[in-house]
C-alpha cells in the first residue's frame, strides 16, 4: 500500500468513494475538488486501485480532517490506520489534530481514539427555513450583524472558541464570513458556503444572536433555508428544533494532540 498526493485526474475514484460519508450531501463536483479538496488530500493505493482518501485542512496550529474514507474492499486492512500515520508524519507544525465521526461508526471511534483522540462534543447538522428564524428570540439593540471585518477575524476565532486561521482559511476558500458584534464584543459568526450551501461553523452567544447571524447569512443564500451545524450548544440545539429545524445528521467531533 502507498500513500500518494491526490491528483485532479482522482476524481472519478473520489467521486465513487464520497458517498461512503453517508452525509446526505451531493458529490462535490470536478471543479471544486480541483480546486479546493485534491491540493489537500491523499489517497491510498495499491497497485492501480484506490483504496482510501483522506482530506485535510491546515490551519494555524490545527490539522482539520475533513473526510476519511476507506473503500469496501479495503476495510480491515489498515488503511485508515496508514492515512492517519501519513498526516501524523506529515504534520508540520501543528499540534493538534480534530474531526468529526457519526456516533455510530464503531470502527470509526476506535480507530480515532488509538490515535489520541477524545470526543470534545457533539455537532448537529441542521436545516431551518428562513420564515422559522423569526421563531428564534429576537436581537437586542445594539446587535449588529453583516459581513465581518478581516480585523475582527482572531477576535472572531477566540470569541467563538474556532481554531486559529480557520476564517483565515475560509476566506482563502471563498466561503462569506459573517459575524455578530454587540457592544464591542463578538458575538457570533458563520462561514458560509453558497454553493453547499451550509454555514460550518455557526456559532452564537446566544439563540438571538443565532437569529442575528442567520439574518446576516441570508442576503448571500440561494435557497429558501439554511442548513447549518450547532455545536455542544444544547440553548441553540433547542430554539432551532423548537422553531422547526429538520435533523439532517448527528456527528461527534474528536481531537487530540499529534
Amino acid at each position: 500500500m502507498d500513500i500518494r498526493a491526490a491528483e485532479a485526474d482522482d476524481y472519478p475514484s473520489f467521486a465513487a468513494l464520497f458517498p461512503e460519508l453517508e452525509s446526505g450531501d451531493p458529490t462535490p463536483g470536478l471543479q471544486r475538488w480541483t480546486r479546493e479538496i485534491a491540493p489537500q488530500a491523499v489517497l491510498a493505493v495499491e497497485g492501480h486501485e484506490v483504496l482510501g482518501y483522506l482530506f485535510y485542512q491546515r490551519l494555524r496550529d490545527d490539522i482539520y480532517v475533513r473526510h476519511l474514507v476507506v473503500a469496501p474492499g479495503g476495510r480491515r486492512m489498515g488503511v485508515g490506520r496508514a492515512l492517519l500515520a501519513w498526516l501524523r508524519g506529515n504534520r508540520g507544525s501543528a499540534r493538534r489534530w480534530r474531526l468529526n465521526v457519526k456516533p455510530g461508526n464503531a470502527a470509526a471511534v476506535a480507530l480515532y481514539r488509538s490515535a489520541g483522540m477524545e470526543l470534545a462534543h457533539w455537532s448537529l447538522a441542521l436545516r431551518l427555513d428562513w420564515g422559522q428564524w423569526e421563531r428564534l428570540p429576537a436581537p437586542g439593540r445594539g446587535v449588529v450583524s453583516g459581513l465581518l471585518d478581516p480585523q475582527l477575524d482572531v477576535a472572531a476565532e477566540r470569541a467563538m472558541g474556532l481554531p486559529g486561521g480557520q476564517v483565515a482559511h475560509a476566506r482563502a476558500s471563498r466561503r462569506v464570513v459573517v459575524g455578530v458584534v454587540d457592544g464591542a464584543e463578538v458575538a457570533g459568526l458563520a462561514l458560509f458556503d453558497p454553493g453547499f450551501p451550509g454555514a460550518f461553523p455557526f456559532r452564537a452567544r446566544t439563540p438571538a444572536h443565532a437569529r442575528a447571524l442567520a439574518e446576516a447569512v441570508r442576503p448571500h443564500a440561494r435557497e429558501d433555508f439554511l442548513q447549518f451545524v450547532v455545536e455542544g450548544d444544547e440553548a441553540l440545539r433547542a430554539a432551532a428544533l423548537a422553531a422547526g429545524a429538520i435533523v439532517r445528521m448527528e456527528t461527534w467531533h474528536m481531537e487530540g494532540s499529534l
